[in-house]
């Protein structure tokens, strides 16, 4: 509970920045539920974000825009399948890119699972990066895949995001 406490402050001194879209590469095919990217961005945690499942290696992505740039300190990534662990490690690895005003990617950081199940994951960037995309970049091949129930971003306390 104490670690969640300190989270929830680190992020709640950030100022949080909107995305305009959110796309995934591929999405999971349920005649049930809707998983495109747009649900990693629309404030609910159900239905989630999900890819389709890989075995050979392909590059999965999902791509967040926005319409006018902001500075990127780190993201929060509320995790899914937390009732399963084998499906819970699938987007285990996921790299963070900020695409800057020139067109060049910067990586912020890493999605990393730990073996313990937990609601949540924080990302935080070794730098500022300032740009209008985060691409979410996932390539492994034992059915990996991105799911997740909202990501969410945020910006230093200093940063001049308008949204």
């Amino acid at each position: 509970i104490l670690l969640q406490l300190i989270l929830l402050c680190s992020t709640e001194a950030s100022s949080q920045i909107k995305f305009d879209s959110a796309v995934l590469s591929s999405v999971y095919d349920d005649s049930y539920v809707n998983y495109t990217g747009g649900n990693a961005i629309d404030g609910r945690m159900h239905p989630a974000a999900h890819s389709v499942c890989n075995s050979d290696s392909s590059i999965i992505t999902l791509n967040l825009t926005r319409s006018s740039p902001a500075d990127f300190s780190q993201f929060v990534i509320y995790t899914s399948h937390l009732e399963n662990t084998i499906s819970y490690a699938r987007p285990n690895g996921t790299e963070i890119w900020v695409e800057e005003e020139d067109g060049v990617e910067r990586l912020c950081g890493l999605w990393i699972l730990s073996e313990i199940i937990v609601r949540n994951v924080t990302v935080k960037c070794s730098s500022v990066l300032r740009g209008r995309k985060v691409i979410l970049r996932l390539q492994k091949n034992t059915l990996a895949c991105i799911h997740l129930k909202e990501i969410e971003a945020y910006g230093p306390d200093d940063s001049k995001n308008t949204d």
